[in-house]
Protein backbone atom coordinates (compact mmCIF):
# COMPACT_ATOMS: atom_id res chain seq x y z
CA UNK A 1 0.00 0.00 0.00
CA UNK A 2 1.15 3.18 -1.25
CA UNK A 3 0.78 5.66 2.24
CA UNK A 4 0.74 9.96 0.87
CA UNK A 5 2.38 11.90 3.60
CA UNK A 6 -0.06 13.26 5.91
CA UNK A 7 0.26 14.71 9.21
CA UNK A 8 -2.47 14.78 12.24
CA UNK A 9 -3.21 16.54 15.02
CA UNK A 10 -5.47 15.93 18.12
CA UNK A 11 -8.28 18.54 19.13
CA UNK A 12 -6.78 20.71 21.49
CA UNK A 13 -8.72 21.76 24.61
CA UNK A 14 -9.61 25.41 25.06
CA UNK A 15 -7.47 26.98 27.75
CA UNK A 16 -10.16 28.20 29.87
CA UNK A 17 -9.95 25.09 32.53
CA UNK A 18 -6.18 25.91 32.73
CA UNK A 19 -6.61 29.44 33.53
CA UNK A 20 -9.55 28.75 36.14
CA UNK A 21 -7.07 26.21 37.55
CA UNK A 22 -4.08 28.11 37.94
CA UNK A 23 -6.78 31.23 39.35
CA UNK A 24 -7.82 28.93 42.22
CA UNK A 25 -4.41 27.75 42.88
CA UNK A 26 -3.09 31.10 43.04
CA UNK A 27 -5.80 32.37 45.12
CA UNK A 28 -5.70 29.78 47.23
CA UNK A 29 -2.08 30.49 48.00
CA UNK A 30 -2.64 34.18 48.20
CA UNK A 31 -5.35 33.17 51.62
CA UNK A 32 -3.29 31.09 52.83
CA UNK A 33 -0.56 33.91 53.20
CA UNK A 34 -2.88 36.38 54.25
CA UNK A 35 -4.20 34.37 56.62
CA UNK A 36 -0.49 33.74 58.50
CA UNK A 37 0.23 37.26 58.59
CA UNK A 38 -2.76 37.64 60.52
CA UNK A 39 -3.23 34.81 63.08
CA UNK A 40 0.28 33.54 62.27
CA UNK A 41 0.04 30.61 60.79
CA UNK A 42 -2.21 28.75 58.76
CA UNK A 43 -3.17 24.99 59.44
CA UNK A 44 -1.62 22.41 57.51
CA UNK A 45 -4.40 21.18 55.66
CA UNK A 46 -5.06 24.30 54.09
CA UNK A 47 -1.72 24.11 52.52
CA UNK A 48 -2.04 20.42 51.36
CA UNK A 49 -4.93 22.00 49.65
CA UNK A 50 -3.44 24.75 47.95
CA UNK A 51 -0.52 22.29 47.36
CA UNK A 52 -2.90 19.84 46.24
CA UNK A 53 -5.12 22.81 43.55
CA UNK A 54 -0.88 23.33 42.30
CA UNK A 55 -0.67 20.08 41.38
CA UNK A 56 -3.62 19.89 39.70
CA UNK A 57 -3.14 23.23 37.54
CA UNK A 58 0.16 21.64 36.78
CA UNK A 59 -1.28 18.08 35.71
CA UNK A 60 -3.82 20.30 33.38
CA UNK A 61 -0.71 22.39 31.73
CA UNK A 62 1.31 19.59 31.32
CA UNK A 63 -1.55 17.63 29.32
CA UNK A 64 -2.56 20.55 27.77
CA UNK A 65 1.21 21.41 26.52
CA UNK A 66 1.61 17.56 25.32
CA UNK A 67 -1.35 17.82 23.43
CA UNK A 68 -0.66 21.18 21.34
CA UNK A 69 2.65 19.65 20.65
CA UNK A 70 1.19 16.00 19.47
CA UNK A 71 1.99 14.96 16.14
CA UNK A 72 1.25 11.19 13.97
CA UNK A 73 2.45 11.58 10.98
CA UNK A 74 1.98 8.79 8.15
CA UNK A 75 4.25 8.39 5.35
CA UNK A 76 5.54 5.23 2.81
CA UNK A 77 8.34 4.15 5.35
CA UNK A 78 5.99 4.01 8.51
CA UNK A 79 4.24 6.19 11.39
CA UNK A 80 6.02 8.63 13.94
CA UNK A 81 4.26 9.66 16.60
CA UNK A 82 5.68 12.74 19.35
CA UNK A 83 3.92 14.89 22.08
CA UNK A 84 6.98 16.92 23.35
CA UNK A 85 7.94 13.94 25.89
CA UNK A 86 8.24 11.41 23.53
CA UNK A 87 9.28 10.15 19.79
CA UNK A 88 8.30 6.82 18.73
CA UNK A 89 9.15 6.09 14.58
CA UNK A 90 8.11 2.65 13.59
CA UNK A 91 8.46 1.40 9.86
CA UNK A 92 5.16 -0.90 8.66
CA UNK A 93 7.26 -4.24 9.32
CA UNK A 94 8.26 -3.18 12.58
CA UNK A 95 4.58 -2.68 14.02
CA UNK A 96 3.98 -5.85 15.50
CA UNK A 97 0.12 -5.51 16.84
CA UNK A 98 -2.46 -3.60 17.90
CA UNK A 99 -5.10 -3.13 19.98
CA UNK A 100 -8.56 -0.78 20.00
CA UNK A 101 -10.14 -0.16 23.06
CA UNK A 102 -13.74 1.68 23.19
CA UNK A 103 -14.02 4.29 25.89
CA UNK A 104 -16.70 6.53 26.52
CA UNK A 105 -14.80 9.31 24.64
CA UNK A 106 -13.24 7.68 21.09
CA UNK A 107 -11.56 4.48 20.80
CA UNK A 108 -8.02 4.28 22.89
CA UNK A 109 -5.71 2.77 20.06
CA UNK A 110 -2.08 1.36 21.29
CA UNK A 111 0.56 0.44 18.25
CA UNK A 112 2.94 -1.87 19.61
CA UNK A 113 6.47 -2.45 17.86
CA UNK A 114 9.18 -4.70 19.47
CA UNK A 115 11.12 -2.15 21.40
CA UNK A 116 8.25 0.72 21.74
CA UNK A 117 4.80 1.67 21.54
CA UNK A 118 2.72 4.64 21.57
CA UNK A 119 -0.94 5.81 22.60
CA UNK A 120 -3.48 7.75 20.42
CA UNK A 121 -7.12 8.50 20.62
CA UNK A 122 -9.99 8.39 18.41
CA UNK A 123 -12.07 11.63 18.26
CA UNK A 124 -14.30 11.98 21.02
CA UNK A 125 -17.00 14.20 22.18
CA UNK A 126 -17.18 15.57 25.87
CA UNK A 127 -20.81 16.83 26.89
CA UNK A 128 -23.76 16.08 28.44
CA UNK A 129 -26.90 14.44 25.91
CA UNK A 130 -27.95 17.72 24.86
CA UNK A 131 -24.75 19.63 24.29
CA UNK A 132 -21.56 18.87 23.30
CA UNK A 133 -18.53 21.16 25.04
CA UNK A 134 -15.30 19.44 24.32
CA UNK A 135 -13.83 17.36 21.85
CA UNK A 136 -10.61 15.35 22.72
CA UNK A 137 -8.44 12.72 20.15
CA UNK A 138 -7.71 12.96 16.54
CA UNK A 139 -10.70 14.09 14.44
CA UNK A 140 -9.35 11.71 11.41
CA UNK A 141 -8.58 8.86 14.28
CA UNK A 142 -10.50 6.71 12.33
CA UNK A 143 -8.17 7.22 9.24
CA UNK A 144 -4.83 6.81 10.95
CA UNK A 145 -6.42 3.38 12.50
CA UNK A 146 -7.08 1.78 9.02
CA UNK A 147 -4.16 3.19 7.27
CA UNK A 148 -2.11 1.82 10.17
CA UNK A 149 -3.95 -1.55 9.56
CA UNK A 150 -3.55 -1.73 5.76
CA UNK A 151 0.30 -0.72 5.48
CA UNK A 152 1.61 -2.97 8.45
CA UNK A 153 -0.33 -6.06 6.97
CA UNK A 154 -2.18 -6.44 10.63
CA UNK A 155 -5.43 -8.69 10.92
CA UNK A 156 -7.90 -8.94 13.39
CA UNK A 157 -7.00 -12.07 15.86
CA UNK A 158 -9.45 -11.56 18.95
CA UNK A 159 -12.24 -9.62 19.22
CA UNK A 160 -13.49 -9.42 22.94
CA UNK A 161 -15.64 -7.38 25.24
CA UNK A 162 -12.96 -4.72 25.84
CA UNK A 163 -11.86 -4.53 22.46
CA UNK A 164 -10.20 -5.62 19.13
CA UNK A 165 -6.55 -6.82 18.95
CA UNK A 166 -4.62 -6.99 15.34
CA UNK A 167 -1.64 -8.69 14.71
CA UNK A 168 0.12 -10.61 11.95
CA UNK A 169 -0.38 -13.61 9.94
Amino acid sequence: MDVQPREFRPEVAPRRGEIIAWSFAILSGLSALFLRSKVGSAPFFVWLFVGLLALSALSISLGNWMDRRTLIRLDAQGVEYQNGLRHVRLTWPQIKALSVSPTKWGNVVEVLGEQTHFFFRTLGEVGDEKKVVGRIGFAAGDEILNTILQASGLHLREKTSDGYYYSRL
